[in-house]
């Protein structure tokens, strides 16, 4: 499998959900590498933004930024490997997936989920999705919950490559999944709405949260935010990662 690697480690850490249902819970990070989306905002870039691509980010325009080496941000490890690295989830018992888009390797995660599974049943998996690929049926024969992410036009990407109706609709009907949404301005509420509507998402599957980098930035959308989120009875999420600045 193809996992992250940051300031020269593998990204496998142990940290708390930072955002969704599960914030604050103490959990396992595992980083994949790879994406087939290129959000203008991300905050992951080092998983997907490679030199020689023409892809465009919003730190483009900062002093010194530049496109990753993709050599340098990439490690192979055989499913061996990762379950000695993922020896913890034995006393923290909460498996975060995410990337990148995992499910771009989903032979060998599912292959990888289910080993860990026979050696931690109490296990609680999490993947992070942007809900553009269908997980096959092996995967929701598994206790899995899945934080589906589908992608707004502020991430700058055409809607024919971030909305996949036949896939979320997957989503939908999967009993332990929800639909997380980043929110810039009062138009994203409106193009959410229609989504929402056009994709018969239920409101109460539906978790909203503040976009930015930094918590001034977050701190701007998070009140008007909230009271969208009351008035439509959708969840809010703060985005704990970016606030305490942990990984």
């Amino acid at each position: 499998m193809i996992v992250s690697v940051f300031e020269g480690k593998p990204q496998i850490f142990l940290t708390e959900q930072g955002e969704g249902p599960s914030m604050g819970q103490p959990a396992v990070f595992l980083r994949l590498s790879g994406c087939n989306l290129f959000c203008h905002w991300c905050d992951t870039d080092f998983t997907w933004n490679w030199q020689g691509t023409l892809f465009k980010h919003e730190k483009d325009a900062l002093p010194g930024y530049k496109k990753f080496e993709k050599k340098n941000f990439q490690q192979d490890m055989t499913n061996d490997q990762l379950l000695s690295q993922l020896e913890m989830v034995s006393e923290t018992p909460r498996l975060v997936v995410t990337g990148g888009e995992p499910l771009l390797q989903e032979a060998l995660l599912l292959e990888l989920l289910k080993k860990l599974q026979v050696k931690v049943p109490q296990l609680k998996i999490e993947i992070e999705t942007n809900g553009t690929k269908n997980p096959s049926r092996e995967f929701f024969k598994l206790p899995v919950h899945f934080n589906v992410s589908p992608k707004l036009s502020n991430s700058k990407i055409p809607k024919n490559l971030r909305i996949k109706a036949h896939v979320l609709r997957s989503f939908i009907d999967y009993p332990d999944a929800i639909f997380k949404f980043v929110i810039k301005t009062q138009d994203d509420i409106k193009e959410l709405q229609q989504l929402l509507l056009e994709q018969k998402i239920p409101a109460e599957k539906v978790w909203v949260m503040p976009c930015g980098t930094d918590v001034p930035s977050m701190d701007e959308i998070a009140p008007w935010l909230q009271e969208e989120a009351d008035y439509a009875r959708w969840n809010y999420s703060d985005r704990l990662h970016i606030r305490k600045n942990i990984p």
